[in-house]
């Protein structure tokens, strides 16, 4: 390497991570109630049909809070639960967030579309205000109805083909355990069957996080598993046309099936790159996100609180510094710390790296479970690699590289 090629380099990151800050715009997981029309058997909050409200924001106080999003320049805010719209001033809450040009993305079990919804969808997406990502949680009905209760899956089987019908455009995601595995198949069937409205299908883990606690000793997935889904993927998806994206970090991806996240577009995997981010819960409380709503040393205040603004939390908590570390990745602990993805994964959900691990320099749990059980790939370690490769991965992504 010439001399001062190395100093030429860090430059070179440093203008790169400079921009990149320049250009982040802030997302907010927003938890407008953790009731919901379902008790699902892994549901992350422990949401229900009986869970109390008394305490959840009002329609006047959720506005407000839009209009601290909107101080803040929130780029999407991403509306959750249990079921955000089972309350009666969600569609209130979309138009608010519309009108100040942030992107609503409403996560829904589908169940219950509230009258007028179809027609506002139909008007935020032609403005690019409105993504969907609703739940089907395996391929037939016996499988999604062993996490999600009885007639589950017909109901919101109907309401997204009321979607197609509609030309709403939306996402589906499915949660993977040891018995909806085989169901991948039936699951790109049917949502062939609801292309180009729905533009991808989304699989995710099931983890050990809220009721997911006690069910994945029973239903979770195990080391020998993780080819099985690929293997099952790589013989499915052909069918489909639109994307599909396996929410994990690349280090999970079996060496075999690499080249086919590599070299095909339409499959990718899937690590949020929107840290830090700021979660609103129920009652007003500020946090990363419900993960960690019982951590009093991440708890910023209350919306509720006089004076309280978003934008003042996040420059009091100097979330610039920590979205710097995040992006250079250099701090990561642990396999992660020594994994050749680390720039570009960043060490995947910060917020349950910490929740596990203490520190958002901890190690993601997926891939520290994988290290444990002598299943993380030697090939992904840099420490396994000569100087010129573990250069070479750094530059891989000098940034966060998403879109904002």
């Amino acid at each position: 390497m010439p001399v001062g090629a190395g100093l030429q380099d860090r430059v070179h990151r440093l203008r790169v991570i400079e921009e990149e800050q320049r250009l982040f715009r802030p997302m907010i997981y927003w938890y407008l109630t953790f009731r919901c029309n379902l008790a699902c058997a892994h549901c992350s909050v422990h949401s229900s049909p009986w869970v109390d409200t008394s305490e959840d924001l009002t329609t006047d106080e959720c506005l407000r809070v839009v209009e601290q999003m909107f101080e803040l320049n929130v780029r999407i805010a991403l509306l959750t639960g249990g079921e955000f719209l089972i309350r009666p001033d969600s569609l209130q809450i979309l138009r608010a967030l519309a009108d100040k040009g942030i992107e609503a993305g409403v996560e829904s079990n589908g169940i219950h579309f509230p009258p007028g919804f179809i027609e506002l969808a139909r008007s935020m997406q032609a403005k690019n205000l409105l993504s969907m990502t609703i739940s089907l949680d395996g391929g037939t009905a016996e499988t999604h109805e062993r996490l999600r209760g009885p007639r589950s899956f017909e109901r919101t089987a109907a309401n997204l083909r009321l979607l197609k019908e509609n030309g709403i455009k939306f996402s589906i995601q499915c949660v993977l355990n040891n018995e909806n595995l085989g169901t991948i198949p039936n699951l790109y069937s049917f949502a062939r069957e609801l292309y180009p409205e729905c533009m991808s299908v989304q699989w995710a883990m099931l983890n050990p996080v809220g009721r997911g606690v006690g069910l994945v000793q029973e239903l979770g997935l195990r080391p020998e598993s993780i080819p099985v889904i690929f293997e099952t993927i790589k013989a499915a998806e052909p069918g489909f046309p639109g994307t599909t994206y396996i929410k994990v970090p690349p280090a999970v991806v079996p060496p075999k099936y690499l080249s086919m996240i590599l070299k095909k577009n339409k499959i990718r995997t899937f690590t949020t790159c929107e840290f830090p981010l700021l979660g609103v819960l129920p009652n007003g409380d500020v946090s990363i996100c419900a993960l960690s709503r019982d951590n009093q040393d991440l708890h910023f205040g209350n919306v509720r609180e006089e004076g309280f603004r978003l934008k003042s939390v996040w420059e009091k908590t100097r979330m610039d510094l920590l979205r710097s570390r995040y992006v250079v990745a250099e701090d990561l602990a642990g396999i992660c710390g020594d994994c050749v993805w680390k720039y570009q994964c960043k060490g995947s959900c910060r917020a349950w790296a910490y929740e596990e691990g203490g520190s958002f320099d901890a190690p993601f749990p997926i891939c520290e479970a994988l290290d444990d059980a002598g299943a993380f790939p030697n090939l992904y370690r840099l420490s396994s690699q000569n100087a010129a490769a573990a250069a070479a991965f750094q530059r891989m992504s000098v940034g966060c590289g998403c879109s904002h």
